[in-house]
């Protein structure tokens, strides 16, 4: 198994990232060739595009959703809103719906915006990011996210220490797997590998390799 390691990708939390390069060597006594890469980090403008392109697609595909759930109840976005105002001691208590009215106000796969955000999306994820940072290995691995951090629903949660990893693999459509590597502060932090279409038996593979580096299961991976 050809492992790259995305040093880029890195959360920043110390503890977590501590134990990532325990795990990695871990790998490395399961006899899997490992070598670090620098992933590319996505910036604001991918970040932005991301979010044009969620926006527009929650649009039409949960109106979509709500049809097919029959007649009983809201049947389009708008009307999810006009509920939630109704209700609003319940439904609007700790979070309002910016998103939503974002979404409306952008108007779907059918706005002009859309299509150019989620050509550059896929241009980033696919020919910046993923295919280079996999090149000559099978799977890439980084660290998920730190420690769980306090929900704060007056000020917002923090916006702590976090990886990128789920970035790119998210937009491209591209499998993800994590596993728990251990503990940090008493709490569970992950580790995340990525893959190419149809890879998902080498993610298992390198996942299991982590928990049990004594039976990898290289060679059930290398035969799916």
């Amino acid at each position: 198994m050809r492992v790259a390691v995305a040093r880029t990708w890195r959360t920043g939390h110390p503890g977590t990232d501590d134990l990532f390069d325990e795990t990695v060597g871990r790998l490395m006594a399961a006899r899997a060739v490992v070598h670090d890469v620098a992933a590319e980090v996505p910036g604001s403008s991918e970040g932005e595009d991301e979010l044009t392109v969620l926006l527009c697609e929650l649009l039409d595909d949960l109106g979509s959703y709500l049809v097919a759930r029959g007649p009983d109840g809201p049947q389009d976005l708008a009307s999810v809103m006009d509920n939630e105002d109704a209700n609003a001691a319940v439904e609007l208590a700790h979070f309002g719906h910016e998103g939503f009215a974002k979404a409306i106000e952008l108007g779907g796969r059918s706005a002009e915006i859309y299509a150019p955000a989620r050509e550059r999306n896929l241009a980033w994820a696919l020919g910046t990011c993923l295919e280079p940072a996999l090149t000559g290995a099978d799977v890439l691995i980084a660290p998920t996210y730190p420690p769980a951090w306090k929900t704060d629903l007056i000020l917002g949660d923090p916006r702590g220490p976090a990886s990128p990893i789920t970035h790119a693999p998210s937009i491209a459509g591209w499998p993800i797997a994590t596993a728990p590597m251990g503990l940090v502060d008493g709490l569970p932090v992950g580790f995340g590998a990525v893959g190419r279409p149809g890879s998902e038996a080498q993610l298992l593979a390198v996942c299991r390799a982590i928990e049990k580096p004594e039976r990898p299961g290289w060679r059930a991976a290398t035969r799916g």
